[in-house]
């Protein structure tokens, strides 16, 4: 039974490492997103859930990585489960501005166990095009399965850096949800048309949508800084 499961697993010797390593690169430079967007829901946490929040959150968000691996296949041939995803993340960026216009909501602390379950869905939602990417670049299960762990884990610390950002820049909260909403957008434009059998299909190239979503990141935080030395000066020179 043993051998059988780790035929179908594939064996994983010292060759497999440069592909280990890829795959937990790539993983990890596909969740950057995710993770921005994960700290922007712990954010509205008091800081002594955060942590949990995010932890608790992005462990199950693995967990459905790991089975979401045996059923690819599933996924590919079904683009209303990328929909579906798509979907999710518009109504989160919504469900974010819209609730930010509303003065009595918007310094509600949101529960706990509600943050996780936003954490993991949010996760699920984003993971879909990394799980197939990450499947496409090696034929042995178990080299994938590694590296989507050992990438997982590692967009848990990356989310708490984050969440130290966001404390000090505010402005990166709403540029967190409006690349949700970017990438929301995105799914839909690349799955509706093949769903709806529109004969025709739109792709969009995964280093434009990278270098959208790092350079609004960037671009905030540089604004932000700038901002803040502005202030800084015109206080040292009263």
């Amino acid at each position: 039974m043993f051998e059988q499961v780790m035929q179908y697993l594939g064996y994983v010797d010292m060759s497999d490492l440069p592909t280990i390593i890829s795959v937990i690169i790539l993983s990890s430079l596909l969740s950057l997103d995710n993770s921005l967007v994960v700290a922007a829901i712990a954010d509205k946490l008091p800081r002594h859930q955060e942590q949990k929040a995010v932890v608790f959150g992005l462990s199950a968000g693995i967990l459905f990585r790991l089975m979401a691996l045996f059923i690819v296949g599933f996924i590919v041939k079904y683009p209303i489960i990328k929909i579906i995803g798509g979907l999710y993340l518009l109504y989160l960026a919504y469900q974010h501005f819209a609730v930010e216009g509303e003065e009595e909501t918007h310094h509600a602390r949101e529960a706990l166990g509600a943050a996780i379950v936003a954490i993991t869905m949010a996760d699920i939602a984003f993971s879909v095009d990394n799980i197939v990417a990450t499947v496409a670049m090696s034929p042995k299960l178990m080299v994938v399965l590694i590296g989507t762990v050992v990438g997982g884990i590692a967009m848990i610390f990356t989310t708490k850096l984050i969440l130290k950002l966001l404390k000090r820049y505010h402005l990166l909260e709403a540029c967190a949800y409006a690349i949700v909403a970017f990438v929301g957008a995105v799914i839909l434009v690349e799955e509706a048309p093949t769903y709806f059998g529109l004969g025709f299909q739109i792709h969009i190239p995964d280093m434009l949508k990278f270098a959208v979503v790092i350079g609004a990141a960037v671009g905030t935080v540089a604004y932000e800084e700038l901002q803040h030395r502005k202030i800084h000066n015109t206080r040292h020179k009263k």
